[in-house]
């Protein structure tokens, strides 16, 4: 249980509202996207499948819209726990000062209404899916996220820090 509850010590949510009616990705509009963004560590890839599916059968509990995955937003949120993991640090604002929204603009990602960023980190031996979904659901501003009735789109990315085994996770969230 020890190992568990240290899992959940780097926990953070954030969620803001934008201005727009339209997500604008790229010059066009976001679309679904079964395509995942490249990976190098297919178990990763697991951990990432495992929290979609996970995060969508909460929802789904609480009769709710199931979130569509978006390979532009898997792509930033796996490059920002691979900068977590490089920094050590789980925060939602990188040593460079950029925020989630630095992040979206970064990818062409510019007009949405409202968008929201969930992040944990896992410690060796905790299963990285499991706890992420657990501690964000007991943590309310995490679960405001995933409850979100509007949220439409969802990108995840998980990263393995290679020296201490630790997984960063980063969870976006999109409304157009």
């Amino acid at each position: 249980m020890n190992r568990l509850l240290c899992s959940f010590i780097f926990l953070h949510a954030v969620f803001i509202m934008g201005c727009s009616d339209n997500i604008v990705y790229n010059n066009s509009s976001v679309k679904t996207s079964t395509n995942r963004a490249s990976h190098s560590d297919k178990s990763m890839y697991e951990v990432e499948s495992q929290i979609y599916t996970g995060i969508n059968k909460i929802r789904n509990a609480h009769h709710l819209a199931k979130l569509s995955r978006d390979s532009g937003l898997d792509k930033v949120a796996q490059e920002y726990s691979k900068a977590m993991a490089k920094e050590g640090v789980i925060s939602h604002v990188d040593s460079s000062g950029k925020s989630m929204e630095d992040r979206l603009e970064d990818v062409g990602i510019i007009d949405w209404s409202q968008a929201g960023e969930n992040l944990a980190s896992s410690t060796v031996g905790a299963e990285p899916a499991q706890s992420a979904l657990w501690g964000w659901q007991q943590s309310p501003g995490h679960l405001e996220n995933i409850l979100l009735p509007t949220f439409v789109y969802t990108g995840i990315g998980a990263y393995r820090d290679s020296n201490t085994g630790e997984v960063f996770i980063t969870q976006l969230f999109l409304t157009p």
